[in-house]
């Protein structure tokens, strides 16, 4: 026990000694480090107190610089405050007020609308910016009369621009446009200058473009215009214009603006004074965003130059550019030109039929029933038969002719786009034959597929016939109506063009698979007489004899007839048996 007690002291003594050294050492940077960079933190932190201290000293000075040395900050801070209150409660006022007249059966209208007048009389201004109080003077221009809609005119006109540039006021402006046609010129004189800047602003834009589009007349918007041309030095009108038009026109290509309809005229008229090197420019910057330009004639104008003197490789961009827009485009008033300027120049037809003509097929149906795309289609299976397209929509299309870029012969280009979309059309008008017949629109086109595609119509011919064996009745059947019968007669004539082409003819159908009472009631009706005279002159071989045989009983009694179908009926069948 006392070896143990005895080494258990010198531990003790040891570790005493030891600490004694430790303590006579000095210490370590470490420690001396961490000292100094806490020093640094604490004077930083103390820095930014003093600062605030001092923005807080500097906004107290501010605020109270109006005020005499011995009134309070406290008491201007509560009279603010009263202020805002009056404020937000008149607020409040005006909008249950026009919680009750806006109202489609508001019977005390009137006496609400003189009530608000009175209110914001001389303070219009402080209420047209906000959100809810702005919905009320839209409203009070909407259901005031003349003297009411003026007097709140009278006193925001002079800060029309700055209207503009508000979220909710812009609303007001619009108004004043719809409501006060005697002040319309002058409101769109506070634009004029200031075109260039409105134009790349988010919320006066949308208003610009309204104005331009909607109730701006020719010299209005020359005068809109004006600007992106600028002062044309004498001498030089070309060149100064262009160069201010390239400069004018350029910050805006790569913003949103370019889709407002403002802007397509001074492009246009860009394109179309350059010189080739300088359009070739122009086509580059703008052909990924040509499908915002379709909506408008001058913008349609653009693309078709581009489409015409862009490269290969611009063409081969803005076709990309459309997928999933062909539909859209291809029944645009406008933009359906742009596809029409396609298929005559560009040579790249295997890009096309990918990109185009694939998705017209999607949609067939859809694109039929418009007008515009009934063009589309039509372009397609006989390009520029003026049966179809008027000298006004040709002239349009012929500045794109001769152009550099277009080499494939215009006769080769035509027939691959024809075969292409042929057989789709065959297809859509044999399970709508009974539909479009008995149209007036849609029957011309199924005329056309019958005449102009290259692939066989037998389907069509004996959905025809189908349809012609159901049993006469003069009020729903085919041939008694105005312009089915029409359709079938023109059917006929276009079969004896096409007597090599065809393997299956609609008159032969008609003489063989057709009752002959049937045959017989149709001439009972005049407009199945004229129906019989066009069957009767055939070139199909047979069908006139087979004609003449089944209604040879009925002559003598038609030849006292005094409808004119009769008379012609009579005069083709003796010519056909002479």
């Amino acid at each position: 026990m006392g070896k143990k007690i005895s080494t258990s002291r010198g531990k003790k003594k040891a570790k005493t000694s030891a600490n004694a050294e430790a303590a006579a050492k000095p210490r370590r940077t470490r420690t001396n480090k961490f000292l100094k960079s806490k020093r640094i933190r604490n004077s930083g932190k103390k820095a930014n107190q003093s600062q605030k201290k001092k923005a807080l000293e500097v906004k107290d000075t501010d605020t109270t610089k109006d005020v005499s040395v011995t009134s309070k900050p406290k008491k201007y801070s509560s009279h603010v405050t009263v202020h805002k209150h009056k404020q937000l409660d008149l607020s409040t006022t005006l909008v249950k007020m026009w919680e009750q007249f806006r109202k489609h059966k508001c019977s005390n209208r009137a006496e609400i609308l003189s009530n608000i007048l009175k209110i914001i009389k001389g303070r219009v201004k402080e209420f047209a910016f906000k959100h809810h109080t702005a919905r009320v003077l839209q409203t009070v221009m909407k259901y005031g009369n003349c003297k009411q809609r003026l007097a709140i005119y009278d006193e925001l006109k002079d800060s029309i621009l700055e209207l503009s540039k508000c979220k909710y006021s812009k609303f007001l402006v619009r108004k004043f446009l719809i409501y006060c046609p005697k002040q319309r010129e002058e409101v769109m004189s506070f634009f004029y200058g200031h075109v260039r800047r409105l134009i790349r602003h988010t919320e006066a834009a949308s208003l610009l473009e309204l104005a331009y589009n909607d109730y701006a007349n020719a010299q209005q918007r020359e005068a809109l215009t004006r600007e992106f041309y600028g002062v044309v030095a004498i001498g030089d009108e070309k060149q100064s214009k262009l160069r201010r038009l390239k400069e004018t026109i350029t910050p805006l290509l790569n913003k949103e603006t370019l889709k407002h309809s403002i802007v397509h005229k001074p492009l246009l008229d860009y394109l179309l004074m350059a010189s080739e090197q300088e359009r070739s420019e122009m086509i580059e910057q703008i052909r990924e965003r040509l499908v915002e330009l379709l909506h408008t004639k001058e913008g349609s104008r653009v693309a078709m130059q581009c489409v015409w003197f862009g490269t290969a490789k611009d063409r081969k961009v803005i076709i990309k550019s459309f997928k999933t827009f062909v539909k859209k485009i291809a029944m645009e008033e406008h933009g359906h030109y742009v596809l029409l300027a396609m298929f005559d120049s560009i040579d790249d037809t295997v890009l096309v039929k990918k990109v185009i003509i694939s998705e017209l097929s999607g949609h067939l149906d859809e694109v039929v029933a418009d007008k515009y795309g009934r063009r589309v289609l039509l372009y397609l299976l006989c390009p520029r038969n003026p049966l179809y397209f008027g000298p006004s929509l040709l002239s349009v299309l012929a500045p794109g002719d001769g152009n550099p870029h277009s080499k494939k012969p215009v006769e080769t280009r035509q027939s691959e786009l024809h075969d292409a979309i042929s057989s789709l059309l065959v297809e859509l008008s044999a399970a709508n034959v009974s539909q479009w017949m008995l149209d007036k629109q849609l029957s011309q086109f199924l005329l056309a597929v019958v005449q102009h595609c290259s692939g066989d119509v037998t389907a069509v011919v004996e959905n025809v016939v189908s349809l012609l064996e159901q049993p006469f009745d003069e009020e729903v059947h085919v041939v008694a109506d105005a312009c089915g019968h029409a359709v079938v007669r023109k059917l006929l004539s276009i079969e004896n063009c096409k007597l090599e082409t065809n393997s299956v003819f609609l008159a032969d159908l008609i003489v063989s698979d057709i009752a002959e009472d049937e045959l017989r009631l149709w001439a009972t009706t005049n407009r199945g007489a004229f129906v019989l005279t066009s069957l009767a002159a055939s070139q199909v071989d047979g069908v006139s004899e087979k004609l003449n045989t089944i209604l040879q009983p009925c002559m003598e009694q038609w030849r006292t007839s005094h409808l004119k179908g009769h008379e012609a009926l009579i005069k083709e069948l003796t010519h056909a048996v002479t």
